[in-house]
């Protein structure tokens, strides 16, 4: 325990994003003991356990956590407050859980915000995560894709987000004109799955220029929507 850690939680403590209580002193990371130890170290593949979504497009999808838990309140605390540390903390986890646990890539990219979201918040928390999960991979970070079509899917049901979301990614047009051969495998990430008709969009827009395989991985998969 930091000696400096401890006397600023004494005097400020710091409320845990994930439950609301008090972090503990010296507490390490932004969250409490309790929601520390309840995020797995490991992520897990959800192919098996909802295989829609896992289609042709997409090689397999991992997940760390779920939204309803302490890496979904990071998330959510992150972009909605334009809290960068939090995001970062979750890239953090990503990357230490990824290592050695994920397919073997070339390259990693990330499921774009829009670019005026991306101003009016101060950063992309996909682009954020991503970097932290290249770095840790040993491989580059690249912005392979853009989003053209500003719309929100939170409340869209399974159906609906699949054609808003092939509607809304294309492929980075620099991408479309350097006359290079794509990275064979690309880790594709984001923050949040909910249905993965984001994410595969994106990967067939990936597929679509040559690259041979594209993975998922998110920080957090929402299991339940409301459906208008």
């Amino acid at each position: 325990m930091r000696v400096g850690n401890a006397i600023l939680d004494v005097f400020f403590p710091r409320p845990c994003p994930g439950c609301g209580g008090l972090c503990g002193l010296g507490s390490q990371t932004v969250l409490c003991e309790g929601c520390d130890a309840s995020v797995s170290i490991l992520p897990r593949a959800l192919g098996m356990e909802h295989p829609q979504y896992v289609e042709e497009s997409l090689g397999g999808l991992w997940m760390l956590g779920d939204y309803d838990g302490p890496l979904g309140a990071l998330l959510r605390h992150g972009k909605y407050r334009k809290n960068l540390w939090f995001v970062r903390e979750v890239g953090l986890r990503m990357a230490m859980a990824g290592q050695g646990r994920l397919p073997t890539v070339d390259m990693v990219t990330n499921v774009p915000i829009p670019l005026s979201r991306k101003m009016t918040r101060g950063f992309d928390q996909g682009e954020v995560l991503a970097r932290s999960v290249a770095r840790a991979l040993g491989v580059p970070w690249e912005p392979l894709l853009f989003r053209h079509h500003i719309s929100e899917t939170a409340r869209m049901g399974r159906e609906g987000r699949k054609e808003q979301a092939r509607r809304s990614y294309r492929i980075q047009p620099r991408v479309e004109r350097t006359p290079r051969k794509p990275p064979g495998r690309v880790l594709l990430v984001d923050d949040v799955v909910t249905t993965g008709a984001t994410m595969q969009a994106c990967a067939d827009e990936l597929l679509g220029t040559g690259v041979e395989r594209v993975f998922g991985y998110c920080g957090a998969f929402r299991r339940s929507v409301p459906v208008l």
